[in-house]
């Protein structure tokens, strides 16, 4: 469903029905012609939870991959989302999928948390991450031109917004 914040007016997006997680993490293209978005498939009876990206326009949904918690890049031209304990980016059409990180099996004790947020300029990931037996969380950064990662955080709260850094 799309409510229109001027109107009030409710419409449903054609054709996608109970398909999608209640619980998704949903995520606009920037042109707003698209939402990406976790589906769970008929009764929610899918085993792998998939990627999809549903036209708004027609309602059509493409699987793109397998995973959740998809965020559209503010440029338009990736899609980030989680695998088990991989973070991934894939573009919108279903092509180019890989790691973010360069070396993945450092982070292996550690589970991603929603959400995955993307830098304002589009070069960045902050990762909220939760050790998989436990509750310690911490949040890093990715470069995802080098795929090196930063810790900037440890034992703390999930982060869920990025702002903008200026020092005038």
């Amino acid at each position: 469903m799309i409510l229109d914040l001027q109107t009030g007016q409710i419409t449903p997006i054609p054709k996608t029905g109970p398909f999608i997680e209640w619980n998704a993490q949903l995520s606009w293209s920037p042109d707003g012609k698209f939402l990406a978005g976790t589906f769970d498939g008929p009764g929610g009876k899918l085993i792998v939870e998939q990627i999809v990206v549903i036209d708004i326009a027609t309602g059509e949904m493409k699987t793109i991959a397998e995973g959740r918690d998809p965020s559209w890049s503010p440029k338009g031209d990736w899609i980030v989302y989680a695998l088990t304990v991989q973070c991934m980016i894939i573009h919108p059409d279903g092509t180019g999928a890989r790691s973010v990180l360069e070396k993945e099996h450092k982070w292996m004790n550690y589970t991603l948390d929603a959400p995955i947020v993307w830098s304002p300029d589009g070069d960045r990931l902050l990762l909220n991450q939760r050790r998989i037996y436990g509750t310690h969380t911490r949040v890093i950064t990715v470069d995802l031109a080098t795929g090196h990662a930063i810790m900037n955080s440890k034992d703390g709260e999930v982060v869920s917004g990025w702002v903008p850094y200026s020092d005038k």
